[in-house]
C-alpha cells in the first residue's frame, strides 16, 4: 500500500479488506467480463452479485489505486513476474 497516498486521502485498509481485494482479483481471472466495472453491474445479464456483496466498487478502486507491494525503482530483474514474487514469498512465510 502506498502510505503517502493513503495518508493524504485519510484512507485505511485492514487485513480483511486486502483478503477480499485479492479474492476479487482471483475471481476476475476466473470469470472474465469485457470491462472491470461490469462486475458491479446491476443489469441482470451482467450481474455478479458475489462481487458487490464482497466489496463496493468504490472501495475496490481505492485499494487498487493505493496498492503497491514492490518499489519499481528497486527492481533489478526484467522478469515480468518479479513484482509479485516478493508478495508470494512473504505469504509463504506467514
Amino acid at each position: 500500500m502506498s502510505g503517502l497516498f493513503a495518508n493524504q486521502k485519510d484512507f485505511s485498509v485492514g487485513e480483511n479488506d486486502i483478503e477480499q481485494f485479492f479474492g476479487l482479483l482471483l475471481f476476475s481471472g476466473y470469470d472474465q467480463v469485457p470491462g472491470e466495472d461490469l462486475y458491479w453491474s446491476t443489469q441482470e445479464d451482467l450481474s455478479q452479485p458475489i462481487v458487490s456483496t464482497v466489496m463496493p466498487r468504490s472501495r475496490f478502486r481505492k485499494i487498487q489505486k493505493c496498492f503497491h507491494y514492490v518499489d519499481n525503482d528497486k527492481l533489478t530483474s526484467v522478469d515480468k513476474m518479479r513484482k509479485i514474487y516478493t508478495f508470494y514469498a512473504q505469504r509463504e512465510r506467514t
